[in-house]
């Protein structure tokens, strides 16, 4: 092996160890915050003078937004680039998550934790993410990079 294919095989190395790091610390932050939820439920429901049902609406409204919105997330990612994805689903995220503790009505709490935090965890959580690891991880490193990056989401469910 010569000397710049040494020097390239280390940056690359170092590279997907940087990728590796931004890809689990977006999913751990975006399905950890998600994963907290329900400790909020009471609160909530108390607040929005409704009962568990309401509440499980909103989520359901953003898991159905998440699942349907994240081909769309993915398209836009690779049209426009996955830093402006995530950038994006971050903005949204935290505009969603003010707004549900701004919410005063059960159709502010599904417009803003059911619509728009399910828009912004198709953007910023594994469909993006795992694609851009995926593409970026040389191939035999691929499966264990996603298997990091998709471990980190639960290890953030966990910590939050």
């Amino acid at each position: 092996m010569t000397e710049s294919a040494t020097i390239a095989e280390s940056t690359r190395g170092r590279s997907l160890v940087w990728i590796l790091i931004a890809g689990s610390a977006v999913t751990a932050v975006s399905l950890g915050i998600r994963a907290t939820y329900g400790l909020f439920l009471t609160p909530v429901t108390q607040a929005l003078h409704t009962d568990r049902a309401g509440f499980a609406l909103a989520i359901a409204i953003q898991n159905l937004v998440w699942g349907l919105s994240q081909p769309v997330a993915g398209a836009i990612a690779d049209r426009f680039g996955v830093p402006r994805v995530l950038a994006a689903g971050g903005v949204l995220y935290t505009a969603g998550v003010f707004g549900m503790s701004r919410a005063t009505s059960l159709v502010g709490f599904y417009l803003s934790g059911g619509l728009v935090v399910g828009l912004a965890m198709a953007a910023a959580s594994f469909a993006v993410v795992l694609a851009a690891v995926g593409r970026m991880a040389p191939p035999e490193r691929r499966t264990s990079s996603m298997g990091i990056v998709t471990a980190a989401g639960s290890l953030g469910q966990f910590l939050l």
